[in-house]
């Protein structure tokens, strides 16, 4: 009895999920596709490097990917970051700040360590952005030596490692 129950009810959920891909190809995509890393990193050309940031529950983490290698690198306190992302972001609103270069040397500092950027001769960034990080264009990080990032890096965007 069990057992036809459970047939039944695959079916059914087999007949839904069909009916999904038919109507919704888009949105069956991205709920069914399983992530495979080899896959994409034989997809990504050699200077390429996809960042991806991890807002946990108290830190927050980077994942990268390259041809070559995948890293997880710790970043910040959730806390702290989300104070200091804060501050860029209002400074970037606010048409009268003249702190900008400030709050955007002190993210790329978190976000950007030389363990990131400077361990490889990756010049094409391809971010997947997490929590406040969708409100700041990586872009506008300024550098230690002054020099925005898209001076020295092609950047680009991906919702997710899936797409």
């Amino acid at each position: 009895m069990w057992k036809e129950l459970l047939f039944d009810l695959q079916k059914e959920l087999d007949v839904l999920n069909l009916w999904y891909k038919k109507n919704y190809s888009s949105y069956f995509n991205q709920t069914q596709k399983v992530f495979n890393l080899t896959s994409l990193k034989s997809k990504l050309k050699k200077k390429q490097k996809i960042i991806k940031y991890i807002f946990a529950e108290e830190k927050v983490y980077a994942f990268t990917i390259s041809k070559d290698e995948t890293q997880l690198y710790f970043i910040s306190d959730k806390k702290e970051l989300s104070h200091k992302l804060k501050a860029l972001i209002n400074s970037l609103t606010n048409q009268g700040s003249t702190d900008f270069k400030v709050h955007a040397q002190s993210i790329y500092q978190l976000l950007l360590p030389p363990q990131i950027l400077e361990k490889s001769n990756k010049d094409q960034l391809i971010f997947i952005l997490d929590d406040l990080l969708h409100y700041v264009p990586m872009e506008i990080l300024v550098s230690n030596n002054g020099t925005y990032l898209i001076e020295s890096h092609a950047v680009s965007y991906a919702p997710s490692l899936l797409l």
